[in-house]
């Protein structure tokens, strides 16, 4: 009954105390303190335990009522039990400094620390480090915990040391961190300010490893920096200020200048495509004007080929024409012959060395027409003279030689325009039967005279028909049908007349005194051939005129004195005379026909000349057009390269326009905010140098928000140290005598 009469006297006293003492505390203000925060870290730096100390300053003893959820609490200064309940720690503190210790069960702390280790490349845990060797990287990160209160993240630093024995640790690299000796120690330490996250990395080659713990310390950054002078950057920021004017109105002119840039560009381009069209025109031209000059190359061997056969033609022609001059030549040396024995002068041209030459013979043939139309002039004279009604004139006054022709021949032209002359007599054609007679194609005449062109002479006196029969009369005259019945007849086809005299070129000769043929047989008074056959050089033999005309006809002397038989003798000589100038026309018709054919063959000479230059200058023509093709596809190749190269400027000034369209927009900022860059340049600074001066913040308390009064909190982190175990000695525990605290408590036990 004692001793349960005396535990419940204690329990009452301690009742009343600690009811006392709460009402005590709670009657009490709030009291200032400061945190400090020790957490104890793994290897890895996972969070093994955390305990707060709190401090207290006071000038006077008196009672304190504190707040956080402990597990369990521990007075560091006196040994006054400290009373907790619900969440409020509650003691009597003595003047000066008290602190007391409280665990807690957990809390979210500012930081996420870890720590790993790699051995030589492998991955290996903090624990199985101790008395390793090796190569060793070892990497501490540190990050913001988004489970804890920011405010200690956003405003206090951390400083993270790291020391190593040197005797086990070579070849330390630690970047980024502050290195120093402490005794036989390598010291490395990182500063982290607010706000920040950081990874460090420390590689070393160790044997025996033993590390001691990391320490990292979290708390306010407050440091005493003066405002710096800025003056020298301010004058730095003003010439800043006109340089970004100065570029903001360069990089204007830049854009500008690309935008007239891109416009020639796209003008280039259009050309450029232009000229791609223009030579792929080009070059498609050029194909068919190759095509073409193969065919003209063609062609021109058909024209050369062409041409050899009209060179060959020419030749031939030049060879004949040679020949049908020797033959004009020879029936103008007849005709000379004729009108020189008819006493007709001619002024012939002097003999050139070429005796065929065509301008020679011309010039003959000139002559001989003179000569014809002089002896035709003097017997149209005559013939108009007896037609007028004069007396019956002596022939013997013309020209001694013509006499001699008029009376003894005639003259034929044979149809190949050689002269064939009818003389006294012929050896192929029997003669006419009567007075006279001269036939070419048909018979005869009977009667005194007649001549007929075409049909039957005519009988009686007189009488002319060129198509029909003739009048009966003395005379008539045929060509083509019979002759007339009279004393003398014509004909130029039909048999010749009876009569005295005949001539006849086709048919037969006639029958009396006289007859000439150049085809037939001749008279029975002997031959009548008017000029001898021209020799081998061209030049007749030119028989001389008898001394008196008359010898030739001595039987018909008297009947010549009769007017009309004067006039038929005249107009007979006046038509041969005209045959032989119409011989002559032909035959200088000839000749300039020649002339103009030799012109013409000297000329296509030079024209064939120039056939095989042109020929020769056409497969230049085709070499050349070849070569054009060539560079006409080397053109089209190059028009190609270019439009593509010029398509790639054109993006390319599209891209700079873009570009300075851009910059101009960034000088225009840089120009806008360098205008108030001095001023923000102070801003800035003060900003920066808050970070390390410490913002401007209220201190909160890490254990509770019911402690409003919280002077400073401070984080104390302790990574395990990696130690090589020993084996430990044996604790020789002393006896400890109990206080009187410990005493008054045992007595409620």
């Amino acid at each position: 009954m004692k001793y349960y009469g005396r535990k419940a006297l204690a329990l009452v006293l301690s009742a009343i105390l600690i009811a006392s003492t709460a009402s005590t505390a709670f009657a009490q203000d709030p009291v200032e303190k400061d945190e400090v925060v020790y957490i104890n870290l793994s290897h890895d730096g996972s969070v093994e335990s955390i305990y707060v100390v709190n401090a207290y300053d006071l000038t006077e003893e008196q009672p304190v009522t504190d707040f956080g959820n402990y597990r369990e609490v521990k007075n560091l200064t006196t040994t006054e039990e400290l009373s907790v309940q619900d969440g409020a720690i509650s003691f009597t503190a003595p003047k000066g400094k008290f602190y007391y210790q409280g665990e807690l069960d957990s809390a979210q702390i500012p930081w996420l620390v870890s720590v790993t280790y790699q051995l030589d490349g492998q991955p290996i845990s903090g624990g199985e480090l101790a008395g390793k060797e090796g190569h060793l990287e070892m990497t501490l990160s540190l990050r913001q915990n988004p489970d804890a209160n920011p405010v200690y993240f956003d405003n206090f630093a951390i400083q993270a040391t790291v020391l190593l024995d040197s005797e086990r640790c070579k070849n330390i690299t630690a970047p980024s961190a502050t290195l120093a000796n402490v005794g036989g120690d390598k010291q490395m330490s990182y500063i982290v300010l607010p706000g920040k996250e950081k990874d460090f990395t420390i590689s070393a080659d160790v044997t025996d490893f033993e590390m001691d713990a990391i320490q990292i310390n979290g708390i306010p950054l407050t440091l005493d920096i003066d405002d710096p002078d800025t003056t020298e950057i301010k004058d730095k920021i003003y010439e800043l200020k006109d340089g970004a004017k100065e570029l903001d109105d360069g990089a204007f002119q830049l854009d500008d200048g690309a935008t007239q840039l891109q416009d020639g560009a796209l003008e280039l381009k259009d050309g450029a495509a232009d000229l791609y069209d223009g030579t792929d025109d080009l070059y498609d031209g050029v194909k068919d004007l190759d095509e073409g000059a193969d065919k003209l190359r063609s062609g021109a061997g058909d024209l050369k080929e062409g041409a050899d056969q009209l060179k060959a033609g020419f030749d031939q022609l030049n060879q004949s024409s040679r020949e049908l001059k020797a033959g004009i030549a020879a029936t103008q040396q007849q005709m000379i012959s004729a009108l020189e024995g008819s006493g007709v002068p001619i002024q012939l041209p002097p003999t050139p060395s070429d005796p065929l030459d065509t301008t020679y013979l011309l010039q003959v043939g000139m002559a001989l027409d003179k000569g014809f139309d002089l002896a035709i002039g003097q017997i149209e004279a005559a013939i108009k003279q007896l037609e007028s009604g004069g007396s019956s004139i002596e022939l013997a006054a013309l020209a001694p030689e013509m006499t001699v022709r008029v009376l003894s021949a005639a003259v034929s032209v044979d149809e190949d325009g050689s002269i064939s002359e009818e003389g006294s007599e012929d050896t192929s054609s029997e003669g006419s039967e009567g007075n006279s007679g001269d036939s070419s194609t048909g018979e005869g005449s009977e009667g005194n005279s007649g001549d007929s062109s075409t049909g039957e002479g005519s009988e009686g006196n007189s009488g002319d028909s060129s198509t029909g029969e003739g009048s009966e009369g003395n005379s008539g005259d045929s060509s083509t049908g019979e002759g007339s019945e009279g004393n003398s007849g014509d004909s130029s086809t039909g048999e010749g007349s009876e009569g005295n005299s005949g001539d006849s070129s086709t048919g037969e000769g006639s029958e009396g005194n006289s007859g000439g043929n150049s085809t037939g047989e001749g008279s029975s008074s002997g031959e009548g051939q008017l000029l001898p056959p021209a020799d081998e050089g061209g030049n007749a033999n030119r028989p001389s005129a008898p001394a008196n005309p008359s010898q030739s006809f001595p039987q018909h002397q008297n009947e010549l004195a009769d007017p009309g038989d004067q006039l038929a003798i005249l107009q007979t000589q006046l038509a041969s005379l005209k045959q032989f100038k119409q011989v002559n026309t032909l035959c200088m018709g000839t000749l300039q026909y020649m002339a103009g054919t030799e012109q013409l063959s000297t000329g296509y000479t030079s024209l064939y000349d120039g056939i095989l230059e042109l020929r020769s200058g056409i497969s230049e023509l085709v070499g050349g057009v070849q070569e054009l093709l060539d560079g006409s596809k080397e053109l089209f190749d190059g028009a190609s390269d270019l439009r593509d190269g010029v398509d790639e400027l054109f993006d390319g000034t599209t891209e700079l326009k873009d570009g300075t369209i851009e910059l101009t927009d960034g000088t225009t900022e840089l120009r806008d905010q360098s205008d108030e860059m001095d001023s923000k340049v102070d801003e800035e600074i003060d900003k920066m140098l808050d970070e390390y001066r410490g913002g401007d913040f209220d201190m909160v308390s890490f254990v509770s928000d019911k402690n409003t009064q919280v002077d400073s909190v401070q984080f104390v982190m302790k990574v395990a140290e990696i130690q090589i175990e020993e084996e430990e000695a044996p604790v020789i525990q002393e006896e400890v005598k109990p206080s009187f605290w410990q005493k008054l408590v045992n007595l409620f036990k």
